[in-house]
């Protein structure tokens, strides 16, 4: 049987193999520790990105819905300038409500009011009414009494283009105001 007989004295080389060991294993928890953190940091910048994206998603779809509601605006404002429909519709041989109930229908109940107003009026003395008596109104308003006939003033049409036309106007203004808030 053969012997070995070793050294148990340590070396130089025997400190620097330990000694590698164990800076090598607290540079693997230092790099570890390190890892996690960025791994962390990386997960929260992460999340902030996901809430912008989704922020970023909701301007989006106002600024649709915006671009929509002016579309529907500016539909109604060339309706004022097409000269015969407002003179169907004053002397009630036009729907207002048929023309116009459905695009009111897509903006929002609180704006408008003089367009919904002039969709529930069934007889000329609510549009009257609407726009402001004059002594020219009252006297078409007498003639349609006795003749039975539906005979509207001349300037009524004029100011009730005026007055639909101011509706739009400061529905289009409100959402400029919006947007730039």
């Amino acid at each position: 049987m053969d012997v070995f007989v070793t050294d148990s004295a340590r070396d130089f080389w025997d400190w620097v193999t330990v000694g590698g060991g164990v800076l090598f294993g607290l540079a693997s928890v230092v790099v570890g520790i390190l890892a996690v953190i960025l791994a962390r940091k990386a997960n929260m910048a992460a999340e902030r990105a996901n809430a912008e994206a989704s922020k970023a998603r909701a301007a989006v779809a106002i600024e649709r819905r915006r671009t929509f509601e002016l579309e529907i605006l500016r539909d109604l404002l060339e309706a004022l300038d097409q000269p015969t429909w407002l003179g169907e519709v004053i002397e009630f041989r036009r729907s207002f409500e048929g023309t116009f109930g459905a695009r009111l229908s897509l903006l929002p109940v609180d704006e408008l009011p003089a367009w919904r107003a002039v969709v529930a009026i069934r007889k000329m003395e609510g549009l009257v009414d609407l726009v402001g008596r004059t002594a020219e109104d009252e006297e078409a308003l007498e003639q349609n009494r006795t003749l039975g006939v539906r005979f509207a003033p001349p300037s009524l049409r004029g100011r009730l283009r005026s007055r639909l036309r101011l509706d739009v106007e400061e529905a289009v203004e409100r959402r400029m105001v919006e947007r730039d808030d």
